[in-house]
């Protein structure tokens, strides 16, 4: 199999990754999970988008037209798409779920400190705590 086959082949496994955690994302989400769990499948999916752009870097990597590196781009596109819609209801679910008045102190934003080149040594994923994060 040429290269760049067996680099889609792999990169279409993480978009796989990436759909089974963003259905069980949505599924904690209508099962009206604790918001701490939902965070946590949040940054599982989190986590699979990220290794879907590696996968997805790897492939432009090989590509050698303009034409091709274009038509791949737009596949990528169906999948960033998907992400910011998750993360957007998995951010008004658990911002809804404090509003309400449940008790929580994980209320956190998370940033992923992310370089495609150094992806394969050092992932990190930093909280952030504010003030208004905590509520007793």
């Amino acid at each position: 199999m040429a290269d760049i086959q067996k680099a889609k082949v792999s990169r279409r496994t993480a978009k796989a990754s990436l759909t089974r955690a963003g259905k069980a994302l949505c599924s904690m989400v209508e099962s009206k999970r604790p918001a701490s769990e939902v965070r946590e499948s949040f940054i599982k999916m989190q986590e699979a988008y990220q290794r879907l752009i590696v996968k997805h870097e790897d492939v432009t990597q090989l590509i050698e037209t303009d034409e091709e590196f274009e038509k791949e781009e737009e596949w990528l596109e169906e999948s960033l798409e998907m992400f910011i819609r998750l993360e957007i209801h998995a951010k008004e679910y658990t911002d809804q779920s404090v509003a309400t008045g449940k008790k929580s102190i994980e209320n956190v934003d998370v940033v992923v400190v992310f370089d495609v080149n150094m992806y394969r040594k050092n992932f990190a994923i930093l909280p952030i705590y504010s003030p208004f994060d905590l509520v007793l």
